[in-house]
């Protein structure tokens, strides 16, 4: 749900990246999520004063699937809406003393050895992909762009379309970064399912560990969360924690030599 809306956004915010139909699709189903699930592609259409074709490129353009899925994706998003309104625990957080539990937790995760496995592995690769999606996209754009201004050629596709063209141009020779804190939703699933069939070096930023290959590390991040909120307040800071740390390593090593 999250991703989907977040592609919906992306496009309508970067209007100069993609076609000046799909930015007016998107920012129509934004503007009006809460009675698309009723309507027929056909109407939806008549409404962006575009045509079904269209709207059906759109849908595999920014999330892979097609506009049944879009409808069902607006309507769990409506749902969602609804149940929000309804109530959070009335009680005072103090965010620095959490946000601070969490950094420590994080910390203590991993050790020097799993950092220079890491390490080891972004200086041997020819190019780096980092997958991510909603928070987590944005995450991944940090990592690429941070390691791009140390010489890596880094990759980061924003829309789950791009994701699923991009991963299949993966090379044993490349790097693969999946940022995901509960390393379990669909998309993310299927780029894994994809990168593990092919065996390609892969590194994760994740709370949850699912696997012991060999040509895997995971870096891990606290459990720590706010559950109340959907955004991610405490495991946003925590994540990025790594990539900070990850980056300040590499170049520490690249110095002695």
């Amino acid at each position: 749900m999250y991703s989907f809306f977040s592609n919906l956004k992306k496009c309508r915010d970067n209007s100069d990246l993609y076609p000046s139909v799909e930015v007016v699709i998107a920012n129509y189903i934004l503007e009006n999520h809460d009675f698309i699930p009723e309507i027929s592609i056909k109407e939806f259409a008549k409404k962006c004063n575009t045509s079904i074709s269209t709207v059906s490129r759109f849908c595999r353009r920014i999330n892979d699937s097609d506009f049944k899925t879009l409808k069902e994706e607006c309507r769990i998003y409506n749902s969602f809406l609804k149940e929000k309104e309804v109530h959070r625990k009335n009680e005072k957080k103090n965010y620095f003393i959490d946000l601070n539990d969490s950094l420590l937790e994080t910390e203590k995760l991993n050790d020097e050895a799993i950092y220079d496995q890491a390490i080891n592995l972004i200086k041997k690769s020819k190019k780096i992909y980092f997958f991510g999606t909603s928070f987590s996209n944005i995450l991944a754009q940090n990592a690429s762009e941070k390691f791009m201004r140390l010489g890596k050629n880094t990759i980061c596709p924003l829309a789950a379309s791009s994701q699923n063209i991009e991963v299949k141009k993966i090379k044993e020779d490349d790097l693969a970064f999946i940022i995901s804190f509960s390393n379990n939703n669909f998309q993310m699933n299927r780029i894994k399912k994809y990168l593990r069939e092919k065996r390609i070096n892969t590194i994760f930023i994740t709370s949850k560990k699912d696997s012991k290959n060999i040509n895997e590390i995971f870096l891990m991040v606290s459990s720590k969360v706010y559950k109340e909120f959907e955004s991610p307040l405490i495991q946003e800071i925590a994540t990025n924690y790594i990539i900070n740390n990850l980056y300040l390593k590499y170049v520490e090593d690249s110095d002695k030599k």
